[in-house]
């Protein structure tokens, strides 16, 4: 997707959708665009982890880091 996608459904007019990426905004109202957007998203969401499926792999992946310390923020060193 590149960004951030924003449905907004009413109750009287079509769903439109916004997209944001760290340049710029854009509001896509064209009905088969916006059915696009949302089966990309529903495409997505079906993909994702679940919440705990997320934090259990994050906690994983800063087990394996070689300076990990439980209960505290991790920083890179800089080079």
């Amino acid at each position: 997707m590149g960004g951030s996608l924003t449905l907004y459904s009413f109750l009287e007019s079509p769903t439109v959708a916004w997209l944001e990426g760290s340049r710029s905004g854009m509001i896509v109202d064209d009905p088969n665009a916006v059915a696009d957007r949302r089966e990309s998203d529903d495409l997505l969401r079906a993909c994702a982890l679940s919440p705990s499926e997320s934090e259990a792999m994050i906690e994983a992946a800063m087990k394996e880091y070689e300076h990990y310390v439980p209960g505290r923020p991790t920083r890179p060193k800089m080079a």
